[in-house]
């Protein structure tokens, strides 16, 4: 706090409490007496006649079953209700002093739901396993803000892998390319040549 450390000291029945002062408690009322309006006080710059008229407007606003205030508004200015001795400035001085209707924020400030996530899955066609089950794969190492990935992508299907690597060794470079091709095998494929820089000649054999 602005005037020091608030120190929460365990109890005996093991939970952490903080026992204010007088002079805190004080303060703290006098704060909650400054901010907490109440319709008495909304009351105050109004007359007798202007705070019925205003409970009358909000009587009427949930019998045309509370709509946006908005909506309302526009519904008394097109006389769209029969026999109405409200007016817009009712409505208005109804809000200053009544503020928002419960009613309106228990249906319009819940968490809205959210969208149920659908696979999307694509089958994909018979034709393309039996004309391209061989493949030829093309690989190179990139480099994004220091950190070394090894990037693919066939000629066929152009289908692009990234893997990041954690060293530039033979060892790293294999275990990258081993989880590429895994995923081409996994879905029925299989690499027939394999394009790539001469760096990488010597686990060749390996793979």
């Amino acid at each position: 706090m602005p005037d020091g450390i608030v120190q929460f000291k365990r109890t005996k029945e093991g939970l952490y409490c903080y026992k204010p002062s007088k002079r805190y408690k004080a303060s703290l009322k006098k704060g909650i007496s400054n901010l907490v309006t109440t319709v008495n006080e909304n009351k105050k710059g109004y007359t007798q006649r202007q705070y019925e008229r205003a409970v009358a407007a909000r009587a009427l606003y949930h019998n045309v079953g509370a709509p946006t205030m908005e909506n309302f508004k526009k519904m008394i200015q097109a006389n769209m209700i029969r026999n109405n001795p409200i007016t817009v400035e009712d409505v208005n001085i109804a809000e200053n002093i009544f503020g928002p209707d419960i009613s309106v924020l228990k249906g319009k400030s819940t968490r809205t739901k959210t969208k149920v996530v659908k696979e999307d899955l694509i089958e994909v066609p018979a034709e393309i396993y039996e004309k391209h089950s061989d493949l030829e794969l093309c690989f190179d190492t990139m480099i994004v803000n220091g950190m070394a990935f090894l990037t693919s992508i066939d000629k066929t299907i152009k289908f692009q892998a990234a893997v990041p690597v954690k060293k530039k060794d033979y060892d790293s470079y294999y275990a990258a390319i081993d989880t590429i091709l895994r995923h081409y095998n996994k879905a029925g494929f299989r690499i027939k040549t394999i394009h790539c820089d001469p760096e990488y000649k010597g686990m060749m054999d390996t793979i």
